[in-house]
């Protein structure tokens, strides 16, 4: 793999050294990223809340870059919980507008994830995401479905707990075998 030049990028030198050791070993083939942290910044710094969630999406904006030329061909970016949904309704319409401010960015740029071969796959309840933003973020789908050489997940209105159930739902039958094979597979003897 090609040296990627990281001091284009506005780095602390052990970023820079960072990229440089991942650079020589295995590349993973895919990373997922939790969107955390965002409202203790911008309340470290006696920001207003949203303004920490602007500065991460850029922050993200800039390790999809990374990671792209690193050669990561799979990336899953946890963007909103179920659990989110109880934070102070002006933080949540917050954060759902700022989704709304960027897809429509994405879409004018879609000739551009073209290019690149990024396709990008909406993960979570759908039903849970306002009408107009669930839309944008079909569009967007739609827009890049043929792209293959990486793939970005947007994880929207997810929870662990409920991907779970909803796979034990969706395959009942298949898991029941599965959990009894193993009931009775522990009790034979060794």
């Amino acid at each position: 793999m090609a040296d990627t030049d990281v001091s284009k990028y506005d780095l602390p030198w052990y970023h820079r050294l960072l990229v440089k050791m991942i650079q020589h070993g295995p590349i993973p083939r895919h990373i997922a990223f939790i969107m955390d942290g965002n409202r203790r910044y911008a309340k470290d710094l006696s920001q207003r809340v949203i303004t920490g969630h602007m500065e991460g999406f850029e922050t993200l904006i800039n390790v999809l870059s990374w990671a792209k030329e690193l050669g990561v061909k799979e990336l899953t970016v946890y963007a909103f919980s179920i659990e989110n949904f109880k934070r102070p309704r002006d933080e949540v319409d917050g954060l759902f507008n700022l989704a709304r401010s960027k897809i429509p960015l994405l879409l004018n740029e879609s000739h551009q994830l073209q290019k690149l071969g990024v396709k990008i796959r909406l993960l979570g309840k759908r039903e849970l995401i306002a009408d107009d933003l669930r839309t944008e973020f079909e569009n967007l789908e739609k827009s890049t479905q043929h792209n293959e050489d990486s793939i970005l997940n947007v994880c929207f209105a997810y929870t662990s707990t409920q991907e779970i159930c909803d796979a034990v739902n969706k395959n009942r039958d298949g898991y029941a075998l599965l959990i009894s094979t193993i009931i009775s597979m522990s009790n034979i003897a060794p």
